[in-house]
């Protein structure tokens, strides 16, 4: 998890917005997306919170099979 202050324009509801929020990052393989993605909607405080998903296209495999047994889920 990476925790990072940003600086963010957008327009909500017919008015520009210039707010400072937490920009967090989630390392975790796309079995589990739904779960993370249910997780962070019923925690957030806004309506509709900018969740993204990025596709790992490649890798160093060291990586990749730490990333595997990070987020191994047993006995679910």
């Amino acid at each position: 998890m990476q925790l990072c202050e940003v600086k963010s324009m957008y327009f909500w509801q017919g008015e520009l917005q210039n707010d400072r929020e937490i920009l967090l990052r989630i390392k975790t393989k796309n079995s589990l997306y739904q779960a993370v993605e249910k997780i962070i909607q019923e925690h957030h405080s806004y309506e509709i919170p900018q969740i993204l998903a990025i596709q790992i296209d490649h890798g160093s495999k060291a990586y990749l099979n730490w990333l595997d047994s990070q987020t191994e889920t047993t006995g679910k």
